[in-house]
């Protein structure tokens, strides 16, 4: 072969390369966008298809005082029919699938009495039938899925929560009656979020995901339509969660779910979708790669969670999910994967968590989804490359038979003996450490909420935590039935003496001076409502204030120095503690070091709000939203160990003295690590307040993590004692002084610590009257 017929093969080769290239990175974009012109504060849509080609689409609506549930029809390009298929307290996320004789199905938990139960309404030709109550006794039943088979059965299962248990649950009903519920898997371990698919020969399958515990979530697999094995599919030492499953027209099961293993395997922060198949006995991969995985992003846009499958009758292979502030899709073709397509509203804000798609004969892929402010309808026309066989490789989870195990117990951190003792603490007193402060998907952050106490309890072995996510907030409002959720998480992770955890929500309000700022609300125990910043008798700091003291609730004002405080409505008694550090950064003073902070707005730090004269403890939390280096404004890559709270309780670890302990002001602020810090002022714990006639005798003791750099004794935010210097002091430090230089009047004192590794600690003040 001639020298120029080799380069012009060469070229050929190269500009084949890049079109196949281009090819394998087509994006799969919407070809039809709708905004479903509902209330928006509609919530958790899904969709089916009729005969016809119409589009059902059902969600739940908030409309005051109550829920609903409604049915909307998409034809023709144009929206159509409106039914209200029930009204209650509580409706929760509604489902919809289809028979194939045409009868509409939807199911949904209602709140009745002491009880949520699942039931199902089918609609024929617009007209609904009697509801029918599938699920027994009185249970929280609900997050329910739904499937039809080509028999005509319909299969629905769900979770059911008693206490601190949950198991998925599944009913069939056939011959217009329903089977007794049962569970899918008898285990004593914490199971969720059910998936059903049915194949071509009635074949039922379910999956959902367990907590084994070690912050350990698995992935099982069982076909219900016949006796079968329960599958542990995943059985590794990450979090797997929120299955997807999907018959192909080859009526090969395929699966997806999202992971937090990083490269290697480990456990990580970042999470992404997983694709497989299962031929029954094992799971395989695609053996191409998977493009635009970035595990590493520190943008508002990371991870990908929350998948959804639909596939086509071409064999192509769609995959939805929820990355932060954002919905994307992939395909995958057999041979290869498309590029990764973004397609949600522009914005920050409160998404939904799942997408729900369905493929439709016409080689349309149908989409609908909660984003900013809005339901959403979004079709997608087929990719241009054509489908190949799946290319597939043994995957590398290790599948085994499932066994019904309990959770593995965890182990509880403890300080070490000489570093506790050296606190001097008296006999009924326990130091606790615990975050406050976390969001999940519920408003703007990523994860589940139960992850969050999972994480909190298992992986930081924190002694307490909240969830906190925001109740109204860029579109998006924390709806009773969500709120009813959350609660009932909440509660069935508190364990007195062992691990405590406090129902609790943001009340965002508007950025200072147009508003308020933002102020997370807690409460002792579960039998509250939310006081919303939407409702007119909770919508002002004063008007908040008088409902958190007549409930005994508190609430706690965070990163003050970006988004501001109203000092000037201040309440000690409902907001008895400040945050002043977090994932943005400290909020002492301005111009904070060595950690610096976000925003700076004049007057609206720490040592402001105590020049006024106002008195707070101060508390750190992470307020963490899943999201690495905090999208570039955090100072670590974990964006849970960037703010602690430390508090010195009476007695052993319950609501009760967590609650006391912090109305009484005895907690202390540390950057992310268990710091150990005792401050008083002639034997009055931090937090108090006293009247004396003698110079007060002030007394610290901090036991560090690291190498301790300085101790700082600060009187009217002045520093009047400094122990340490360039070379340190050690990893222990104490000291006591008598303050001489008290002149008459009232004065605070507080202490900061600083070390070599640049964690710090900061005191609640102590607030001395000198007669």
């Amino acid at each position: 072969m001639s020298f120029r017929k080799m380069l012009v093969l060469a070229l050929l080769l190269l500009i084949s390369s890049f079109f196949l290239a281009q090819k394998s990175k087509s994006l799969p974009e919407p070809k039809i966008r709708a905004l479903l012109p509902a209330n928006p504060l509609a919530e958790y849509p899904d969709l089916a298809l009729a005969e016809d080609g119409t589009l059902a689409i059902v969600y739940q609506q908030m409309d005051e005082p109550q829920e609903i549930i409604v049915l909307r029809m998409y034809r023709d390009g144009v929206w159509v029919d409106s039914l209200v298929l029930d009204r209650a307290d509580i409706v929760y996320r509604p489902r919809l699938t289809v028979s194939p004789e045409g009868m509409l199905w939807v199911s949904w938990a209602r709140k009745n009495q002491n009880a949520i139960e699942v039931v199902v309404l089918p609609v024929n030709e617009g007209r609904p039938g009697q509801m029918e109550v599938v699920s027994t006794g009185s249970a929280r039943n609900w997050r329910q899925a739904m499937a039809c088979d080509a028999k005509g059965r319909l299969w629905l299962a769900w979770e059911r929560m008693i206490a601190d248990t949950s198991q998925i649950m599944f009913s069939v009903r056939e011959s217009e009656r329903w089977s007794r519920p049962q569970a899918v898997f008898s285990a004593p371990h914490r199971q969720m979020r059910p998936a059903l698919a049915v194949g071509a020969n009635g074949e039922t399958w379910c999956a959902w995901d367990g907590y084994l515990g070690e912050y350990n979530y698995d992935i099982f697999l069982r076909r219900l339509d016949q006796a079968s094995q329960t599958w542990n599919l995943t059985n590794s030492a990450t979090l797997e969660q929120c299955p997807a499953l999907s018959v192909d027209a080859q009526n090969r099961l395929w699966l997806a779910w999202h992971s937090n293993a990083d490269a290697s395997g480990k456990p990580d922060i970042p999470r992404w979708l997983e694709l497989r198949h299962w031929d029954g006995k094992k799971l395989f991969a695609p053996t191409a790669a998977m493009p635009d995985k970035d595990l590493a992003a520190q943008t508002e846009m990371q991870s990908w969670e929350f998948p959804t499958l639909a596939t086509t009758r071409e064999g192509a292979i769609w995959l939805f999910g929820r990355p932060s502030q954002e919905f994307s899709v992939q395909v995958f073709l057999g041979d290869q994967w498309s590029g990764r397509g973004n397609f949600a509203l522009p914005g920050w804000g409160g998404r939904g968590d799942f997408v729900r798609a369905l493929a439709a004969t016409d080689g349309m892929i149908w989409t609908i989804r909660r984003d900013v402010g809005a339901l959403e309808l979004c079709g997608f026309e087929a990719l241009p490359q054509k489908p190949a066989a799946p290319q597939l490789q043994p995957a590398t989870e290790r599948t085994i038979p499932a066994v019904p195990a309990l959770a593995a117990p965890r182990e509880k951190w403890k300080p070490e003996t000489a570093a506790l003792n050296f606190m001097n603490a008296l006999p009924n007193e326990t130091l606790a450490f615990g975050d406050l402060h976390q969001h999940s998907n519920l408003s703007d952050g990523m994860g589940t909420a139960d992850d969050c106490y999972t994480r909190s309890r298992d992986f930081y072995q924190w002694d307490f935590a909240a969830l906190t996510d925001h109740e109204w907030f860029v579109h998006n409002r924390l709806l009773p039935s969500e709120w009813e959720y959350l609660k009932t998480i909440t509660a069935s992770f508190n364990a007195p003496q062992d691990f405590i955890t406090l129902p609790a929500y943001e009340w965002t309000a508007a950025r200072w001076p147009n508003g308020a700022g933002h102020k997370n609300v807690y409460f002792r125990d579960e039998s509250y409502a939310i006081f919303s910043l939407a409702d007119s008798n909770a919508n002002t700091t004063a008007k908040l204030f008088a409902r958190l003291k007549a409930e005994g609730a508190i609430a706690f004002p965070h990163h003050i120095g970006w988004t501001g405080v109203d000092w000037q409505k201040h309440d000690p008694v409902a907001q008895p503690n400040v945050e002043i550090i977090s994932v943005h950064g400290a909020f002492e003073y301005m111009g904070n070091e060595p950690i610096t902070h976000r925003g700076g707005t004049p007057g609206m730090f720490m040592q402001n709000g105590l020049a006024q004269g106002l008195r707070f403890g101060v508390l750190g939390a992470s307020d963490g939203h899943g999201l690495i280096w905090h999208h570039g404004i955090g100072r670590k890559r974990d964006p849970w160990m960037q703010g602690l709270a430390g508090v010195w309780l009476k007695g052993k670890l319950t609501r009760a003295s967590l609650f006391e302990a912090l109305q009484a002001r005895r907690v202390y602020a540390t950057s992310g690590v268990r710091i150990l810090l005792n401050f008083s002022a002639d034997n009055h714990a931090m937090g108090s307040e006293y009247t004396t006639n003698t110079p007060p005798t002030l007394s610290a003791r901090v036991a560090g993590t690291g190498k301790i750099r300085y101790v700082y004794l600060l009187r009217d935010n002045q520093i009047i004692h400094q122990h340490g210097g360039d070379f340190g002091v050690g990893d222990m430090v104490r000291f006591e002084l008598i303050d001489e230089q008290a002149g008459p009047g009232t004065h605070w004192y507080y202490v900061r610590v600083v070390q070599d590794d640049g964690e710090m600690a900061w005191s609640s003040p102590i607030w001395v009257t000198m007669e």
